[in-house]
């Protein structure tokens, strides 16, 4: 684990560092408190960035000038419901890598990043942290934090922000394999306050086809096992066809939420998937 979390590390610092700086910038983010200059007054300037003591001595109208404060707040809600663990820890490390190269770029930066793990009850929390001296400990929630809970319950995370962050103004990246799907007008209530994006990574299975024959197939959040007879043609076609029309089903509940969305191939690089994410959003 440490070797797993110290090429992360390597990777957001060659790789990702500077790369969230202009890539999003949150609609809520207030004016700065530092003073930078004062300029004449230009007609729609705030007649409240004035300044009257300067008026009163000059007979000039001009305005103060401050340099933006950077202070964006991301969350990270992280799913781990049984259904992301069902084929193997390949998905689950794959969403922790991902969640891992947004919390180092976000503390290099100086945001302040939170994380909330949720299956069908609220796993941990994490509250929102600044500091470089905190990714040791995010990263190794992220890459080994074992959960209690089976199922998935997205009334959790998105009541959470509610109550305790009414005022939105934060970056909400969600990171999920989607078994279930959370309800649009849920989604739509965070996204009219603040930034949302949707990851979702891929298993193998998803995008190649199944082996041929009986399979038995146990429902990880359930635990039903169903039969399933691979060996018809048209089965093997339903099922491309199914996975079509989740990315699809996917990309539409997204886009009527006004959020984003990122697919992760299990054949791609998380890293190189995230830079090209970002830069298509600059």
């Amino acid at each position: 684990m440490k070797d797993r979390v110290r090429r992360l590390v390597i990777e957001a610092k060659r790789s990702v560092r500077g790369l969230l700086d202009g890539l999003w910038k949150s609609r809520y983010r207030g004016r700065g408190i530092e003073f930078e200059e004062l300029r004449a007054y230009e007609p729609g300037d705030p007649v409240s960035d004035i300044s009257w003591p300067h008026f009163a001595a000059w007979n000039r109208l001009l305005v103060k000038r401050y340099r933006e404060e950077r202070d964006i707040k991301i969350w990270i809600l992280f799913d781990v419901s049984a259904s992301v663990f069902s084929l193997g820890p390949n998905r689950r490390d794959r969403m922790a890598d991902l969640a891992s190269l947004i919390t180092l770029a976000a503390l290099d930066q100086r945001d302040r990043v939170g994380l909330l793990f949720f299956s069908d009850r609220e796993e941990k929390l994490i509250l929102p942290r600044r500091t470089l001296s905190s990714a040791p400990y995010l990263l190794k929630e992220l890459v080994s934090f074992q959960p209690k809970g089976t199922g998935t319950n997205w009334d959790i995370p998105f009541s959470y922000l509610s109550r305790t962050d009414p005022n939105g103004g934060s970056i909400i990246f969600l990171i999920s394999d989607f078994a279930t799907l959370p309800k649009v007008s849920s989604l739509y209530k965070l996204s009219l306050k603040n930034e949302l994006v949707g990851i979702f990574v891929e298993e193998p299975f998803e995008e190649k086809p199944l082996p041929k024959g009986q399979l038995f197939v146990e429902e990880a959040e359930t635990g039903k096992v169903i039969a399933i007879n691979t060996i018809s043609p048209s089965f093997q076609n339903n099922l491309a066809s199914l996975r079509e029309e989740k990315k699809k089903e996917l990309y539409t509940l997204f886009n009527k939420a006004k959020g984003s969305l990122l697919i992760l191939p299990s054949n791609k690089e998380p890293l190189t998937e995230l830079i090209a994410f970002l830069k298509r959003r600059k």
